[in-house]
């Protein structure tokens, strides 16, 4: 009796502790390889179309993957090292190319690519960060780090050609980046802890670039139109800075060292 109880409870642990992977393939030379070491990991993998490209890699406990392609020639790739990390990769269209990379513990990615020719790299170092891509349109660039904890980051491109980074090193900081058109570029460096940003850009060719290095620092640029530029530094806490351009070839620059200090920018023609 006793040794058929000791055999029940050696199959059950060994069942709670195992991996589980699922992969789902419609189509033509579709590939998929998902590496599994640890316990509790799970993988999910739909392909649907031809000469699509998925690869898993999960070392761990609890972590989460799931990859869903719909088209031709998608590739992704998600590396999960920790435990209850979470992706989330969407490719519907052509050519798409995602790579997430998680090292830590409870950090959350979700990339989303609809059209052709995107490419997105997330890298995550810490715990609790967060990262939403969101790709629509034709040869846009997201690259996105955060190391530390509790940094949040939201890119969304919707358009041709647009360019985006995002570099958070500190915890609790945010970054919301909007591109809406054709050729824009944007970079967000944030270090510290507690500062936010938002870059909106609706037009084409326009050009921002945001350095936070501090505490609480707060910094918004609006771009309606063509051919702006904005560049905006805070170094030191509790600064603010806004920027608004609207029209066409615009150019402000905003240096704010200290504490405390605000500023407000407003160009329009």
């Amino acid at each position: 009796m006793l040794a058929a109880a000791a055999a029940f409870f050696a199959v059950t642990t060994s069942f709670a502790q195992s991996n589980d992977s699922d992969v789902i393939q419609f189509g033509d030379d579709n590939t998929s390889k998902v590496d599994q070491d640890g316990r509790r990991n799970d993988s999910r993998v739909i392909q649907a179309g031809d000469d699509n490209e998925s690869t898993v890699d999960q070392y761990g406990r609890y972590n989460e993957s799931t990859v869903v392609q719909i088209g031709n020639k998608n590739e992704s790739h998600v590396d999960q090292v920790g435990t209850g990390n979470g992706s989330l990769v969407f490719q519907v269209g052509h050519s798409n190319d995602s790579d997430v990379d998680q090292y830590g513990s409870g950090n959350e990615s979700l990339v989303a690519q609809l059209g052709v020719d995107n490419r997105s790299d997330v890298e995550q170092r810490g715990s609790r960060n967060s990262s939403l891509v969101l790709q629509l349109g034709e040869d846009n660039v997201s690259r996105v780090e955060q190391e530390g904890r509790d940094n949040r980051s939201l890119v969304a491109q919707v358009g041709e050609d647009n360019r985006s980074a995002v570099y958070q090193d500190g915890r609790d900081n945010s970054s919301l980046v909007a591109q809406l058109g054709e050729d824009n570029w944007s970079r967000v460096d944030q270090e510290g802890k507690r500062n936010g940003s938002l870059v909106v850009q609706l037009g084409d060719d326009n050009g921002s670039r945001v350095e936070q290095d501090g505490d609480d620092n707060r910094s918004l640029v609006l771009q309606v139109g063509h051919d702006h530029w904005s560049s905006v530094s805070q170094y030191g806490d509790d600064n603010t800075s806004s920027v608004i351009q609207t029209g066409s070839y615009h150019s402000s620059n905003v240096l704010q060292v200290g504490d405390d200090n605000s500023s407000m920018v407003h160009q329009t023609n």
